[in-house]
């Protein structure tokens, strides 16, 4: 879930999260389950449109990952509750759920910070095509990129994803993938973008992203736990 608050209710939506995460933690039926709370980290720099204009980012975000059979249905049922549980202090047509499967590229321990960037394809790239480019070809910019720790990709299951958008009405964006940079800290990552390690990275996003409707911002990891 990437969440945007009612004007004045960011605190008030980050206080509730924790409590949330602890118990979908405990009810879901899974081989085992993490999740994540994260708040938008203050005077982001990256907290752009992908094409470089400056846009406001998502407010908290939740990440529930589980390990065993396909945990769908289960994430419908949770959808439908963040809208309840949180509707007081949500702007619901500026948040988002979605459903996919994490493909992890470079492995770290947790980190403080993650720059997370919301992806949209080209039109001219069907689904398919566009997720077999981000995961073969794109993928090898994070594999030599210094200054981060580790690196993800979220592959969004489109189906899956608009049963939870409907069940949610948390309906901002139909993204089609989320890249995630886990980060010691936000100057070493601009550091290493001055040292130009893995230069070209955005010249190949023209080819296949829109940027334009994409969202990149760096969050901190407020809460964290793992049954």
């Amino acid at each position: 879930l990437h969440l945007r608050a009612r004007e004045g209710g960011a605190s008030g939506l980050l206080g509730l999260l924790p409590e949330l995460a602890r118990d979908w933690c405990g009810r879901l039926q899974a081989e085992s389950t993490s999740a994540t709370v994260m708040s938008a980290h203050e005077d982001d720099l990256f907290c752009l449109t992908g094409d470089g204009r400056e846009t406001r980012g998502f407010d908290a975000s939740v990440e529930i990952e589980v390990e065993g059979p396909d945990p769908s249905d289960q994430f419908e049922v949770l959808a439908r509750e963040a809208r309840s549980r949180l509707g007081d202090w949500l702007e619901p047509e500026l948040s988002v759920a979605q459903v996919g499967v994490k493909k992890v590229f470079r492995d770290c321990a947790p980190t403080p910070l993650r720059y997370q960037y919301c992806m949209m394809r080209r039109h001219d790239f069907t689904p398919e095509a566009y997720l077999r480019y981000y995961g073969e070809e794109h993928s090898k910019f994070g594999l030599k990129m210094e200054g981060i720790e580790g690196y993800a990709q979220i592959h969004i299951d489109p189906e899956a994803t608009a049963r939870a958008i409907e069940a949610s009405g948390l309906c901002f964006r139909r993204f089609n993938s989320v890249s995630i940079l886990n980060l010691g800290s936000v100057e070493a990552l601009i550091d290493a973008g001055r040292s130009n390690a893995a230069g070209g990275f955005a010249e190949d996003e023209e080819k296949f992203v829109d940027r334009a409707r994409s969202v990149m911002w760096i969050s901190d990891e407020v809460f964290r736990m793992k049954t």
